[in-house]
Formats: C-alpha cells, structure tokens, sequence
C-alpha cells in the first residue's frame, strides 16, 4: 500500500453568509462573512511525490464589504 492511498480522508465544512444592507438604507451596500474548514481538521492538500505532501489551510474567516455605484 502506498503512502498516498494510506492517507485518512477528511470531510472539510465551509459556510458563508451575506447580507445587503440596502434593506436597511445602506442602498448599495453588502456584507459578507466566509468561514473556511470550521472544524480546523489537519489534512493533507495534495502531494508532488510519496515524500513530498501539502498541507491543507487552518481555519481562516474573511468579512468582506462591499459598494456598487
């Protein structure tokens, strides 16, 4: 069995949530919250060879705002 097939899989949970402040008188205006590998598994992203292996990003959170004109 080879190192690559061996490794564990892992089930990786993202969510996102929006919302357009327009609805409040902010006409324009959206927010938005990213959240990425919620539960911060470790995991391996992807591997160049047997003994060369990325590992996959921590948890990370983004707010974005954003305006259009």
């Amino acid at each position: 069995m080879s190192v690559i097939a061996g490794l564990m899989q892992r089930t990786l949970f993202d969510a996102s949530i929006g919302y357009d402040l327009g609805k409040v008188g902010l006409a324009g205006v959206d927010v938005r919250l990213n959240a990425n590998n919620l539960t911060n598994e470790t995991y391996v992203a992807s591997c160049a060879s047997l003994n060369f292996c990325y590992l996959g990003e921590e948890r990370n959170l983004s707010a974005t705002v954003s305006y259009q004109f």
